[in-house]
């Protein structure tokens, strides 16, 4: 009974201590290509959405894994922010030119509730080095609808297949 009681401490002073910090998303990882392709990039093509009658394109991200268990967003996706975020929607204002991204608030990849000590999670929309660091706008997922209610048409959609 004593070594019970003692481990049950032992656990509690283990997980006060030893807790693992939260990560941004730049910590394990970095663009495959400097910030500036990425602005240049968006700048072309709003560009030429401008020559083409304006509006906003959007591309989504992808779900889920592609191969093996890896994530791999969709081509548009990640040619435009270098990003690989799932459930996540690129957006891009012709007028302006600006690029945005609506993402989740966490990344719930990286987060078990069971083992918060390990996997405290990632914070995604509320981490300021996505913006800082890719030239982006980012935003909640849950802003996506509000931004498309007042977004300038046409809405020029790359749903991730072809047609």
């Amino acid at each position: 009974m004593v070594s019970f009681v003692l481990t049950g401490v032992t656990a509690v002073l283990a997980t006060a201590i030893w807790q693992t910090p939260e990560q941004s998303y730049f910590a394990w990882t970095d663009l495959p290509f400097p910030a500036d392709e990425y602005v240049t990039r968006r700048a072309r093509m709003a560009e030429e959405m401008r020559l083409a009658g304006g509006g906003v394109f959007l591309a989504p991200s992808g779900q889920g894994t592609s191969h093996g268990e890896t994530f791999r967003p969709l081509n548009d996706f990640l040619y435009f922010t270098g990003l690989e975020l799932p459930s996540a929607v690129f957006a891009l204002d012709a007028a302006s030119g600006e690029g945005f991204v609506f993402v989740e608030r966490r990344d719930a990849r990286f987060a078990n509730p069971s083992r918060t000590n390990d996997f405290p999670g990632r914070p995604l929309a509320d981490d300021p080095t996505l913006a800082r660091r890719t030239g982006l706008t980012i935003h909640a997922f849950d802003e996506l609808a509000s931004f498309l209610g007042t977004a300038r048409t046409p809405l020029r959609v790359n749903a991730g297949r072809r047609g």
